[in-house]
């Protein structure tokens, strides 16, 4: 689990073996507004994710996601406060359900659908 204290985290999925996510990793991140996931050799997704949610998203202003394994986005995003959602080569279907304000957003990346 991490903790209140934590803003940001890239992590190079290519440097690890296998990472789980689930609805407790984000948690007690209550201040996290950075969050990159990528890949800096092609390969497999060594990403399990669950379906989570939690708070530990609400303040994300930069998310980046390669190869983001679920088919929507954490429903606890909010898409307000986001300035930059890139998500190369993902599962993604839905980005958020019924009409969102996108206030901050700028730029959407790579959305690409598999």
């Amino acid at each position: 689990m991490g903790t209140e204290k934590i803003e940001g985290i890239c992590l190079d999925m290519s440097k690890v073996k296998e990472i789980h996510i689930n609805s407790n990793t984000f948690t007690k991140m209550c201040r996290l507004r950075f969050l990159k996931f990528y890949s800096s050799i092609e390969g497999e997704n060594k990403c399990k994710v669950s379906d989570f949610q939690g708070p530990g998203f609400a303040e994300v202003r930069y998310l980046h996601w390669h190869r983001y394994p679920l088919k929507s986005l954490p429903s606890n995003i909010q898409p307000e406060k986001l300035v930059l959602l890139e998500m190369p080569h993902s599962n993604i279907q839905q980005l958020w359900d019924g009409v969102q304000h996108h206030g901050k957003l700028k730029h959407i990346i790579s959305v690409v659908c598999i």
